[in-house]
């Protein structure tokens, strides 16, 4: 309702004061409209867009435990291994006692088939066959060795690939990179009780490690990650290292 003074000089309404109340109600009403439409059309994105940010979040935990895992596999596939070289190193004096051993009983053994003295010879023929048994015995416990440190760093290798496969978005194989073997050779190559030596190139060859894939949801690519560790001998003591890529 609205009221209206007029003069000759001027003119002036009064609003009633229900009349101000309903427009500011009116406009209160179609502010709080508005901002609900806009929650409703918003509401989704911004869902969307939180869904998202937490798979993404979830998915880099993921990608970072995966990769914990593999580095402390490794580096405990090389720590047994290192092992292992280093107890097989110690036996080098007593291969290296042996074979002096078995050239000197050849070269007596030679001597009295020389001197065709028959307690010569058939002395000296037991006593290379004492020390050719001994070059056995002691060549079986260096293969035991060899193929015990091996085969436990083969499980550790093992079960490593097993717990990152268990982690989620992980769907293809855990792929094994390296050789499970120690880089390491016989020295002479043909005999019963050899020295064992690093190999040329050790630190690349002993090289150990493992590779898989984390997939995303489409239309994100997959990812594929690695890690490697090996042993480093330049110098003393030697030690297990994550290769230059995969430091912790």
């Amino acid at each position: 309702m609205e009221n209206s003074i007029q003069s000759k000089y001027f003119s002036f309404s009064i609003k009633h004061p229900q009349d101000v109340g309903f427009s500011d109600k009116a406009k209160g009403l179609n502010q709080k409209g508005q901002s609900l439409v806009l929650m409703v059309v918003t509401l989704p994105t911004f869902l969307l867009f939180l869904t998202l940010s937490l798979l993404v979040f979830k998915f880099l935990i993921f990608k970072e435990e995966s990769q914990s895992i593999c580095r402390k596999g490794m580096l405990s596939t090389q720590n047994i291994q290192l092992d292992g070289i280093r107890n097989l190193f110690k036996l080098n004096p007593q291969a290296k006692n042996l074979r002096a051993q078995r050239a000197l009983a050849e070269i007596n053994y030679k001597i009295a088939i020389k001197s065709k003295n028959p307690k010569l010879i058939t002395a000296a023929w037991l006593y290379l066959k004492k020390v050719q048994a001994e070059q056995k015995v002691f060549g079986v416990i260096q293969i035991s060795l060899i193929n015990s440190y091996e085969a436990q760093s083969y499980l550790e290798l093992i079960n490593t690939q097993q717990e990152i496969k268990r982690l989620h978005f992980i769907k293809s194989e855990v792929i094994n990179l390296g050789e499970i073997p120690m880089a390491i050779k016989k020295v002479p190559r043909n005999s019963p009780t050899p020295d064992y030596v690093f190999r040329s190139q050790f630190s690349k060859k002993q090289s150990k490690g493992l590779q898989w894939t984390l997939t995303f949801y489409d239309p994100f690519p997959p990812v594929t990650l690695s890690c490697n560790a090996t042993i480093y001998k330049e110098e003393e003591p030697w030690r297990s290292v994550l290769s230059p890529m995969d430091k912790l």
